[in-house]
């Protein structure tokens, strides 16, 4: 009966690696996402502060040219802004992710202690077993030689 617990909990034990797996590879996922709107972000910053710098060399200075430059510069900062969202929606995000993905780790790692336990009850009870069989072999075979 004992030997029959630790194999019965092996189906619960792989769905569980297989939640703790898919949480992890989700939040994986969002990981790179982040990483991904951090470049654009430093990538519009950089051409934004460069665009700053730069926009006047060859032109000359008219009122719709400050004008296009000033709309040029407020659509920058407003995807700026915009991405500067998405990173703090997607922060919250990765906090979840990562606790989720914490409680799947544990009742993973749980789940195989308590299979380890039985395991090793099971293995206590197989040797005990033997023993029993061979004190009553030995038993048996000192009154036949008697």
């Amino acid at each position: 009966m004992q030997k029959i617990k630790s194999r019965r909990l092996a189906p619960v034990i792989e769905i569980a690696e297989n939640r703790q797996q898919e949480a992890a590879r989700q939040l994986a996922a969002l990981m790179q996402h982040q990483d991904t709107l951090g470049e654009q972000m430093l990538q519009l910053i950089n051409y934004r502060d460069d665009y700053k710098q730069n926009w006047f060399k060859g032109k000359q200075l008219s009122s719709s040219n400050l004008v296009d430059h000033q709309l040029f510069l407020s659509r920058l900062n407003t995807n700026i802004e915009t991405i500067i969202t998405q990173l703090k929606i997607v922060e919250k995000n990765l906090k979840i992710k990562m606790g989720h993905w914490q409680q799947t780790r544990t009742m993973s790692g749980a789940l195989e202690k308590l299979v380890e336990r039985y395991r090793a009850k099971e293995l206590a009870n197989h040797y005990s077993q033997l023993q029993k069989e061979q004190d009553e072999q030995a038993s048996m075979f000192h009154k036949i030689n008697k």
